[in-house]
């Protein structure tokens, strides 16, 4: 078990070092390089940090223990359905339909009365 996670470590640090590699060679001729909000980070400032150092902490960023049930669902419990408000009742026949909409009981029955004007 040591070995393959001696061996996963091992890959992932020679990954950083060549992801820092392809950094350094593509800013080569800039000073500047990246900005933040205030403006421009000099070069040096951004490569004197190690790359290594900053990607250890991600790598190992995992949780400490176990998720438990009960907090998955404390969390999930304000994604729960809503009441819908926009549900009335029609005027003309009494069936429910959503505000702004035709009642679907009002629409089947105006769609017949058309075909029937349509076929005379």
């Amino acid at each position: 078990m040591s070995s393959i996670c001696s061996r996963s470590i091992q890959s992932s640090s020679s990954a950083i070092v060549r992801l820092e590699t392809r950094i350094l060679q593509r800013f080569q001729g800039n000073s500047f390089a990246f900005f933040n909000k205030n403006g421009f980070i000099p070069r040096r400032m951004i490569f004197g940090l190690n790359l290594s150092e900053i990607f250890e902490a991600i790598l190992r960023a995992v949780p400490k223990k176990k998720t438990t049930h009960s907090k998955k669902r404390m969390r999930a419990a304000g994604k729960g359905l809503k009441d819908r408000k926009d549900i009335v009742r029609c005027p003309a026949c009494g069936h429910a339909k959503l505000t702004g909409h035709v009642c679907m009981n009002c629409y089947k029955a105006i769609r017949e009365r058309l075909r029937k004007d349509k076929a005379e």
